[in-house]
């Protein structure tokens, strides 16, 4: 070796072992070897360190919040290495899990580190020493801030009323499942309770409240109302504990249901029609032309009307014959241009989202979702007064209108009397396109729920109804399925008389 000056350094024997070295790669005067055996290296680092975790969620402290992780994974290596002290004098080259029990409470890393020491000219010559070692960490279980308050009764600071006083709660339903579609709904929900007609959901914050609240409003008609209340107040401190509450009222709607549009309402319709679609929007459509149109939460809510047949009133008919009253392709007088509600749009100036009636994710609902898409919004203030509805922000188009909708005349018989007697129906249908003869399909009996029908025009001649209104086509399995329920509800009344 040549020092600075250009003079040759010489070797030396190592202290220890005798092993002649160089001079100036000497660490203490001892070779690689004796020095990588005497000298630790990692003396400085932690061998025992305690960390916590969340019994009930399983969540683990970093100060001063908790953070979500599995065990052996890298976000828990992560946390585990900046709790270590040590480290700083070391680089760390690599840090592995060793496997433990799951009950022992216990993690164990193994890190390997490594060191530059100097030689005996100095900084010049350095050797690299690289060692291993094994931290052991003990976990210890308390309940995180939040768990605690979900353990503790009366602690919620929001709460979401959602209420649909239908026969059928179907839209609470699809509620659910969407929440079980997308989890990110779910992370700041604590609790949900089931009251009356609807739900109660509890969240801890006022802001992931009101998020929920505009993705409710976002699946279906709805108006809701925000009020709040005063629980405690410290005047030294100038904070007070304010609960909030939104009560939403969902539309009594469901898809396939059958209603009696009240005078003024959809002029473009005649007053009986079928509820094609149910999202931000009411879709309806006319069973006897197939003309469409679509009400809005603040057009509905204002000349509320409630479903006149529902699910539980479908019936079986069995198709005899089915003609289209136009050809595929061809348009159908007014279809596609009819104004979308009634005399009641001057006081709304005309506003009306997109009537896709697709539903909008409850992430999107709070400002997110695709470019142009309408944005409902919930209002209320503090002191209670409430601005009642869902309003949007822009203007739309006509009710949605099935590619497969045609205006056609159908003959029917019910499947009870199909066989049985000679009786048939004849009614006009926009499933022209889909029914045959011999096909099956559900509509509605109107002989059978005419009580249903309470109106005004009915009782006085002026609205004039038709026998028979179908809703949808049949498969095979519904078919079958059907006629077993129809077979098992006959032997079941057959033996009741016996009895």
């Amino acid at each position: 070796a040549r020092t600075m000056s250009g003079q040759h350094a010489g070797n030396i024997a190592c202290c220890l072992c005798g092993v002649t070295t160089d001079a100036n790669a000497a660490y203490e005067g001892m070779c690689a070897s004796c020095t990588a055996t005497q000298v630790d290296i990692t003396d400085g680092i932690e061998r025992s360190v305690e960390i916590e975790m969340c019994k009930q969620c399983n969540k683990w402290f970093r100060n001063p919040g908790w953070v979500p992780a599995e065990l052996e994974s890298a976000e828990l290596l992560t946390l585990c290495l900046r709790k270590l002290r040590g480290l700083k004098h070391v680089r760390l080259v690599d840090a592995s899990w060793v496997w433990t029990e799951h009950h022992s409470r216990r993690l164990r890393l193994k890190l390997t580190v490594a060191r530059d020491l100097a030689g005996a000219s100095g900084a010049a010559y350095m050797t690299c020493l690289q060692q291993s070692a094994v931290v052991e960490y003990t976990v210890h279980t308390r309940n995180c801030d939040a768990c605690n308050k979900i353990a503790a009764k009366d602690t919620w600071s929001a709460k979401v009323q959602v209420r649909q006083r239908a026969d059928h709660p179907r839209t609470l339903l699809a509620l659910e499942q969407h929440m079980t579609k997308h989890q990110k709904s779910r992370v700041a929900l604590r609790e949900v309770k089931r009251e009356g007609d609807g739900l109660d959901f509890y969240f801890g914050r006022r802001q992931d409240a009101h998020r929920f609240a505009l993705g409710v409003c976002s699946l279906a008609p709805c108006r809701c109302k925000a009020s709040s209340s005063l629980v405690a107040a410290n005047a030294r401190t100038g904070t007070s504990n304010v609960r909030h509450v939104w009560a939403i009222e969902i539309a009594p709607l469901c898809r396939d249901d059958l209603v009696l549009l009240p005078k003024g309402v959809a002029p473009s319709l005649n007053p009986l029609a079928l509820v094609s679609r149910i999202g931000a929007t009411v879709q309806l459509v006319d069973p006897s032309t197939g003309a469409a149109a679509a009400l809005t939460a603040d057009q509905y809510w204002r000349a509320p009307f409630a479903a006149v047949g529902s699910k539980r009133h479908l019936s079986g008919f069995v198709v005899i014959d089915c003609e289209p009253l136009r050809e595929r392709g061809t348009r159908w007088a007014g279809e596609g241009t009819a104004p979308i509600a009634s005399t009641l749009e001057t006081q709304s100036a005309g506003a009306m989202p997109s009537p896709t009636g697709a539903a909008v994710g409850l992430a999107s609902a709070a400002g997110g979702g695709r470019p142009g898409a309408d944005r409902p919004s919930v209002a209320g203030s503090v002191s209670g007064s409430v601005a009642g509805s869902v309003v949007t922000s822009r203007g739309g188009r006509g009710g949605y209108v099935a590619p497969i909708w045609c205006p056609g005349e159908a003959t029917v018989a019910r499947a009870t009397d199909f066989g049985a007697n000679d009786t048939v129906l004849v009614a006009r249908t926009h499933l022209s396109l889909l029914l045959e003869a011999g096909d099956e399909a559900t509509g509605y009996d109107l002989e059978a729920i005419g009580h249903a029908l309470d109106d005004p025009r009915v009782a006085s001649g002026a609205l004039l109804l038709p026998e028979v209104v179908l809703v949808a086509k049949q498969s095979a399995k519904q078919a079958a399925r059907a006629r077993e329920r129809a077979a098992a509800g006959g032997r079941a009344s057959g033996k009741a008389r016996r009895e």
